[in-house]
């Protein structure tokens, strides 16, 4: 996700341990907590053998670099310099700047899934085109795994539900419509539909899910998102703490 206000992120602390390389010109710092919950997720394919748990992890990687490569880019395409930090269950762009105007932040906010977008189309035309995970297992749960990867990380990441980039578009249509209470409500949608997904996941952990639409949810799901909603409750409280019960335009970027 991009992070133009880095007090509203939590940014991991830099360890010696950190892998740090450069990509496109980009500093990438990885914070050793990414491979640990990379492991966390992937932990199941142990049992198939060792060497699919590491195909699971380098497709995590992979899927996530491309993703904050997306808002890198984007970033850079207006005129700010960024890095990228892969720590816990995701990344940031942190730029060095501001991006100015809404349709901008905006197009920044959405590059990162469309970015992972436009790898799944790659990996479905490549695929098609030249077979090349025919008679090779490994391959085979390489392309699956980027599959699933990029698509349910993709859609994940446009919830309206901040910080997630669909929170922070959402935000920025809200405060265009309505600058005074544009944060207010921004953060209100994100309870509501963070709220929802945990008590979804919750229920469908007993059998009897809530949105049966929903082809996935569980304890893990009713955690993440019960979580995000006690953050984005924590951060309603505290802008209307700062504004009075009212937002105010010093919000506005």
């Amino acid at each position: 996700m991009p992070a133009e206000d880095a007090d509203l992120f939590f940014q991991p602390q830099q360890t010696a341990y950190d892998l740090n390389f450069s990509l496109f010109g980009f500093p990438v710092r990885v914070n050793p907590f990414f491979w640990l919950i990379g492991a966390f997720l992937g932990w199941s394919y142990v049992q198939l053998g060792f060497e699919y748990l590491a195909i699971f992890i380098g497709c995590f990687f992979v899927s996530i670099l491309v993703h904050e490569l997306g808002h890198a880019v984007m970033f850079r395409a207006f005129g700010t310099h960024s890095s990228i930090w892969l720590y816990g269950f995701g990344g940031l762009a942190i730029p060095n700047g501001t991006v100015y105007g809404k349709m901008r932040r905006i197009i920044v906010s959405l590059a990162g899934p469309f970015a992972g977008f436009i790898l799944l189309g790659l990996l479905i035309l490549t695929e098609r085109a030249f077979h090349w995970t025919e008679g090779n297992v490994y391959l085979v749960m390489t392309f699956s795994t980027l599959y699933f990867m990029n698509l349910f990380y993709g859609l994940f990441n446009l919830i309206p539900i901040y910080p997630l980039d669909g929170g922070q578009v959402a935000r920025e249509i809200f405060t265009g419509v309505t600058p005074r209470k544009g944060i207010e409500l921004s953060l209100m949608l994100s309870i509501l539909l963070a709220g929802v997904l945990a008590v979804h996941g919750l229920m469908s952990a007993n059998g009897r899910p809530l949105l049966t639409f929903l082809p996935f949810g569980g304890y893990f799901m009713a955690i993440m998102f019960g979580l995000l909603a006690f953050e984005n409750y924590q951060m309603l409280q505290a802008h209307r703490h700062r504004s009075g019960w009212n937002d105010g335009p010093s919000w506005g970027r």
